[in-house]
């Protein structure tokens, strides 16, 4: 991750309008205001559960006094989330599940154990999912903060989000808390912290409080523009309290009351939303393991999925849209309880209890908004038709604002206005190459939806492919790209779903990041989603994809050529609104050549280095000293990429060196010269030592020709 000059910018000008004049981490005002107090809680903490104090609670197992002094802890301060005891950040100190000996020597772990903190939060996950305990990134990672100040930092989910878009890097963020998640963001910390040096901060408590402050001016100022906007007195879409893609906040919940709404009389006259097939068990406290083997006992296994949101997923103060036939609404309510279950009404024995506003059987314009015609229930991941309600019924607003007790603290901001438009001359000032070329590009992504953008190392393939996804799209919107890595031992377990370990002794069925994100795509048909696999040629795409191989082909998507899976025999497809961009390195040596399925399904597009285009020449004259400096590095560049593109026997036109070598930007403090003689010390000579490693002399003659433009 780089904290570009712009975004530091941002950030600074976002401090300075809660503190004018900030002179930085020392400022008595940010001090008194935001570090004095985590400070004294970070001691605090220490003073009652410090290690050896810790050691000799666990001794004398006085574990009700390490509870106590843990509430102490995570109470009265506004790191926690805490509208009652039992339901906020802390919850889990107030389970009745815990078993304060395991739960004791568990939180020791987490804070004292010598594993890297990392895994020590995902021993800890474990050990929460295992006993479904409450689950939420706040409460962990705050110990690990406020224990260790120094190094670690607390996770404030829509705080952490808001930060991860803005440095474009949503794609580490997990919804529950996770080891690799936490050890990115703990990393993008850092970075923001050596960016700010010049400002002094002292430790995470200073980073953690100035995105705090940032992430505060920047949602205030948000409200404000909304509040201006609506100052005619139409429908105010400011703050809704549920979180649209987060799953410690309130969700939305699209519900279909029986074949042909029969069912929809008898919900709304008990006030409940039900389900049944042929289960006749209570599921009350069971896993998901156990209640598929209850589905599987009544015959209706593609509905296991269903029955575990019903019955573990669905939270109190969550939000139901009742759906009849395609697109007719019937009514929305809020749920008012936890899952029970009730023998004498007939097929409706699992129920919720639901606050029912019935609707006046209203049609949604023209497709508009489109539902899975196939689930009872299913998520709405996507907020535009709450939208849209919001704009036709001001009763539905006073409800979502007003009536759940239990929300969020993690307000999701509903779009008033469309972003900005992002165009080709917006994407041609970030990239060194022709307009033709990019509008070619363009056209085959739209007409072939899978492409892969092949090339040497450094010829930016990564950078485009994201510019490629906002084009399509037409504004930026990193919520509908989803990028991961292939290396050679990625599974169909990584991308599709299977069978993982619960922490528990059993393994129980998950989906992975590529089926979640067709699911959203699907439920979104409307729109544009992109799926970015760097590196592509390193996985073994019949291992990957399996039985979804076929349905990458452009051809085969869409419902009508639904397949069963491998795990569970649900039906499955890829969209019509997703789109690939794969990312290949044409240098790496470890990789065999593209197999035929792959090239059949993918369009190949050649990324060339654009050491010699205006753009980078004048791009390169801005950070050092002059047109003429610029124009001596780019020949020395020419003349050894033709070299290699000559070397046939060893390497060739697949191994020139790129140009975004050079494109980073030079730290603070650095002169262009000491920051180039880097860049060639530390990348561009070990590449070509790679090259060359049985010609040392040719690689020190090469870098020197590097080195003395």
């Amino acid at each position: 991750m780089i904290l570009t000059n712009e975004i530091k910018q941002n950030l600074i000008e976002l401090i300075n309008q809660k503190f004018p004049g900030w002179t930085g981490f020392d400022d008595e005002r940010f001090i008194r205001d935001e570090r004095d107090y985590k400070v004294k809680k970070a001691q605090k903490a220490q003073d009652l559960l410090g290690r050896e104090t810790f050691e000799a609670l666990l001794a004398k197992e006085n574990y009700p006094e390490i509870l106590e002094r843990l509430k102490q802890i995570t109470g009265d301060i506004n790191l926690l989330f805490r509208p009652k005891l039992n339901i906020g950040d802390a919850a889990v100190l107030f389970s009745d599940k815990l078993d304060l000996n395991e739960f004791c020597n568990k939180i020791f772990n987490l804070l004292y154990d010598e594993k890297p903190s990392h895994e020590r939060l995902d021993d800890f996950e474990d050990y929460i999912k295992a006993n479904q305990l409450p689950d939420k990134w706040p409460f962990p990672t705050f110990l690990l903060y406020i224990f260790n100040p120094e190094t670690e930092m607390i996770i404030k989910p829509e705080l952490t989000k808001r930060f991860l878009y803005m440095f474009n890097e949503i794609a580490v963020y997990e919804e529950k808390p996770s080891g690799l998640a936490y050890k990115a963001i703990v990393e993008i910390c850092n970075t923001i912290k050596t960016g700010f040096s010049e400002f002094n901060p002292k430790d995470m408590i200073d980073i953690q409080s100035l995105l705090f402050v940032c992430f505060k001016q920047n949602t205030a100022e948000t409200k404000k523009t909304q509040q201006q906007q609506n100052s005619d007195d139409s429908i105010d879409e400011t703050i809704i309290e549920y979180g649209n893609d987060n799953q410690d906040a309130l969700a939305f919940w699209i519900y279909r009351p029986g074949v042909n709404k029969n069912h929809w009389d008898l919900d709304l006259e008990k006030g409940i939303m039900a389900i049944d097939w042929g289960v006749t068990t209570d599921l009350s406290g069971m896993t998901e393991q156990e209640i598929l083997a209850e589905v599987e006992k009544a015959d209706t296994v593609d509905k296991k999925g269903q029955c575990n949101t019903f019955v573990n997923k669905i939270k109190k103060g969550d939000f139901i849209l009742s759906i009849g036939g395609k697109n007719t609404l019937l009514g929305y309510g809020i749920v008012k309880s936890d899952y029970r279950f009730d023998n004498l009404l007939p097929e409706s024995r699992h129920i919720r209890d639901v606050n029912w506003i019935p609707a006046e059987s209203e049609m949604f314009p023209e497709k508009k908004f489109a539902f899975s015609q196939r689930n009872t229930l299913s998520r709405l991941w996507d907020p535009s038709l709450i939208t849209y309600l919001l704009q036709k019924d001001k009763n539905l607003r006073n409800i979502l604002l007003n009536e759940p007790e239990e929300q969020s603290d993690n307000p999701v901001i509903l779009p008033v206005n469309q972003p900005a438009p992002y165009t080709i001359e917006d994407a041609l000032e970030d990239l060194f190459m022709e307009r033709a070329d990019l509008e070619e590009i363009l056209f085959v992504l739209r007409h072939k939806k899978n492409i892969i953008l092949q090339g040497p190392p450094g010829v930016g393939k990564t950078f485009i492919a994201r510019r490629l996804a906002h084009l399509v799209m037409g504004f930026k919107d990193s919520g509908r790209i989803r990028m991961i890595q292939f290396h050679p031992s990625y599974s169909y377990e990584d991308m599709i779903q299977g069978y993982r370990p619960d922490g528990n002794g059993n393994f129980v069925l998950k989906e992975s990041v590529f089926f979640r994100f067709c699911i959203q795509a699907q439920q979104n048909p409307d729109k544009d989603y992109f799926f970015i696999i760097d590196e592509i040629n390193r996985g073994n795409l019949n291992k990957v994809f399996g039985e979804l191989m076929m349905l990458i082909e452009t051809d085969k998507r869409g419902p009508d050529h639904a397949i069963p899976l491998l795990y569970n025999d649900e039906k499955f497809y890829i969209p019509e609104n997703l789109y690939f961009i794969g990312t290949m390195n044409t240098a790496d040596r470890s990789l065999a050549m593209v197999d035929y399925a792959l090239r059949r399904r993918f369009a190949f597009i050649d990324m060339e280095p654009k050491i010699d285009s205006r753009g980078f020449i004048k791009f390169l004259a801005e950070h050092c000293d002059s047109m003429e400096t610029a124009k001596s590095i780019v020949d020395v560049f020419i003349k050894l990429n033709k070299k290699i593109e000559e070397d046939h026997q060893n390497l060739g036109k697949g191994f020139r060196i790129g140009h975004s070598y050079l494109c980073n930007g030079k730290p603070s403090g650095m002169t262009f010269s000491e920051w180039y003689k880097m860049i060639i010390r530390t990348e561009i000579m070990p590449l070509l030592q790679e090259y060359w490693f049985d010609n040392p002399e040719k690689v020190r003659k090469e870098t020197e020709n590097l080195l003395n433009y």
